[in-house]
């Protein structure tokens, strides 16, 4: 007789491998598996110093192998297709990037969060606003509209 068991990743109710003595906790699909050996690299990595010691040297000489400049541009010399998908994918956010009407509110690709050539007066009172939108860096980054506030001041000067 078959055990269920219900998949901690999708959720799936699934029939238990009958090969594996006991404990299953993942289905066979192979985005589950994927998610099981994810979490065991993880776990091994923070519990085994050993192990987590040979995983840094191995990954230390592999860059000492390939830098990154030269491993990124062997990569696009021999995936022509990759870089002609990237370069129209840019092209696009280029695109709509343009359409913006506001320019203060447009999409940076760089920089986000650094002022624009327009001078704030420090003199005056200003609210601040979130803006909406999609960030392609820094995506940790908030980004604001300021406008002049005179409510504030208005109040100040009836009193």
């Amino acid at each position: 007789m078959s055990k269920e068991i219900k998949c901690i990743n999708c959720n799936r109710r699934v029939q238990a491998n009958e090969r594996l003595k006991s404990g299953q906790k993942y289905c066979g699909r192979e985005e589950c598996q994927r998610e099981r050996r994810r979490r065991w690299y993880r776990e091994k990595i923070k519990t085994d110093n050993k192990y987590s010691k040979k995983q840094k040297e191995c990954k230390r000489k592999w860059r000492d192998k390939k830098p990154a400049h030269k491993y990124q541009s062997d990569y696009r010399a021999s995936h022509p297709k990759y870089v002609e998908s990237n370069r129209e994918k840019q092209r696009e956010r280029n695109r709509r990037r343009q359409k913006v009407e506001n320019q203060s509110t447009k999409e940076k690709i760089v920089k986000i969060d650094a002022l624009n050539s327009e001078v704030i007066e420090k003199a005056k009172t200003y609210r601040m606003r979130i803006l909406s939108g999609k960030k392609i860096v820094k995506i940790d980054t908030l980004i604001v509209e300021l406008q002049e506030y005179k409510g504030l001041m208005a109040a100040q000067g009836q009193k």
